[in-house]
This record gives structure tokens, sequence and C-alpha cells, in this order.
């Protein structure tokens, strides 16, 4: 599968952001609509480190659910838009999409650096956020290297 890169003035800090990348038979993750550095969604998924149909307790009674680990008190708030715990825990790449509109949503309407807004994803509470940050800036530019030496770029913006 050919990978597209495209520049993005919004990322300046970061190389560029895909179209899709292809992993295995496992996932495909289709960056390009949302504008997000496939990095920093590699990592995030790495981090959550969740399985197709896994629910993991929390200690506040609520639940992880899927290999993006989503929590259903966040899914809650996706029931007018008809999606539910038992879409985002199915197999294929339904939760990954999900997940980058997630984090594109954070990108777009928080405050803070970008490494904040993305560990967002995770939490918004400073504690949790900045631990949760710190390792997610290690696992991007881990993944940020990994897509460097395997996919070769092209330039998608048509300028």
């Amino acid at each position: 599968m050919g990978v597209c890169y495209k520049q993005s003035k919004t990322y300046q800090n970061y190389p560029r952001s895909i179209t899709a990348v292809h992993l295995g038979n496992l996932k495909t993750v289709k960056l390009q609509k949302y504008e997000i550095p496939a990095n920093i969604l590699l990592a995030i998924a790495e981090k959550e480190g969740g399985e197709p149909g896994q629910w993991a307790s929390n200690s506040n009674d609520t639940h992880d659910v899927g290999a993006m680990q989503f929590n259903t008190a966040y899914l809650q708030d996706l029931s007018k838009y008809d999606i539910t715990a038992n879409d985002v825990a199915k197999p294929g790449c339904y939760a990954y999409d999900l997940a980058a509109w997630h984090v594109r949503q954070h990108i777009i309407n928080d405050k803070g650096d970008m490494w904040t807004k993305a560990a967002n994803y995770h939490s918004r509470t400073s504690k949790y956020n900045s631990k949760y940050r710190a390792d997610l800036i290690t696992r991007a530019m881990k993944w940020a290297d990994w897509l460097e030496k395997r996919f070769i770029a092209s330039d998608t913006s048509g300028q």
C-alpha cells in the first residue's frame, strides 16, 4: 500500500502528517482527513495498549473499551451520534478512525502545546496529563523514526 505525506504548517515540529499507514494485517490508520501526525496516533495506540473486544475497569466505575481504550464516560457523549461502546470494541479500523477524530478535536479546541493537547486523549487533569504526555513524546519520536525508515514520502499538496 502506498503512503502519501502532506506538508502542514500546523505541525512544523513534525516532518509530515500521513494519509495512510498499513501495518501488517491488523490496522490501517487514516489520518489525512484529520491532519494528525501519524506518529502521535501510533504512539497513543501503543500507549493505550488495548485489543479489540477488551473492556478494562477503571477505579471511577467506568471502562476503557477496545483497541484505543475509549472511556465509557466519553462514549456517553457520543451516543447522540449512535456511537456505542460495542462499536469501538469491534475489530477493524473504526476505533482508530474515531480516535483520530477525537485527537483532532483536542488539537482544535484545547489549550496548550501539541503534546498536552494530544495527551488530553487520556486526561485533561494536569497530573495525569503530564505523565501521559512525557511518555507520549518518547513513543511518538520512536514512531517518527520507524515511519521515516519504512515509507517513501510524496508531496500531495498539489503545489
